[in-house]
């Protein structure tokens, strides 16, 4: 609780006070009921999220052969294996 509160408090500050109370009223019409929700949703009414998403990003270039990195392939039974807790060594 004191954890959850004290988000909110961050928030407030960063944010302002009206675009929480914004906030908290889209959180509560999508039934988002966690302090990081309510961080991100004042983050994005206030719109310094949106700067973000306008930034220019940057692609890794696949003809660079440093980022061809081969990884190891399993079959999936697996992870159904450690999913059921068969695969787990004790």
């Amino acid at each position: 609780m004191k954890e959850q509160l004290g988000i909110v408090l961050a928030a407030c500050e960063t944010y302002g006070r009206g675009s929480v109370l914004d906030a908290m009223r889209y959180c509560e019409d999508l039934e988002l009921y966690s302090a990081n929700d309510l961080r991100d949703a004042a983050d994005m009414i206030s719109g310094h999220t949106l700067t973000r998403l306008d930034a220019e990003f940057k692609r890794i270039p696949l003809e660079d052969e440093r980022y061809h990195v081969p990884v190891q392939k399993r079959d999936l039974s697996v992870y159904a294996d450690v999913a059921s807790g068969s695969g787990v060594p004790q």
